[in-house]
């Protein structure tokens, strides 16, 4: 298994570079060697929201940090997901 963590901006639908969000990007392969395939699993966790952006009339411009807000932050669901995955079923890999 491989992760990574890293940050973007981003515009949403055709708003241009001026009103970017700053996302955090969670990323992480897993290789089923079983089946000779890989899964990849993403979060996205916005951390600013440009106050010109069309996001802030729906989740209001700023950084509110998810515990602050009595959300489970981004980075344990990640963990948590990463952690517990499991195959019920394998013959959705069957050719």
């Amino acid at each position: 298994m491989t992760t990574a963590i890293g940050e973007m901006e981003i515009s949403k639908g055709r708003q241009g570079p001026e009103v970017q969000n700053h996302v955090k990007v969670y990323i992480a392969n897993l290789r089923l060697k079983e089946v000779g395939t890989d899964v990849v699993i993403t979060a996205y966790e916005q951390f600013v929201i440009n106050t010109l952006s069309e996001s802030a009339n729906s989740v209001g411009a700023g950084s509110v940090p998810a515990a602050q807000s009595g959300c489970t932050p981004m980075s344990e669901v990640f963990r948590l997901v990463v952690a517990n995955f499991k195959v019920h079923d394998w013959n959705l890999f069957a050719a």
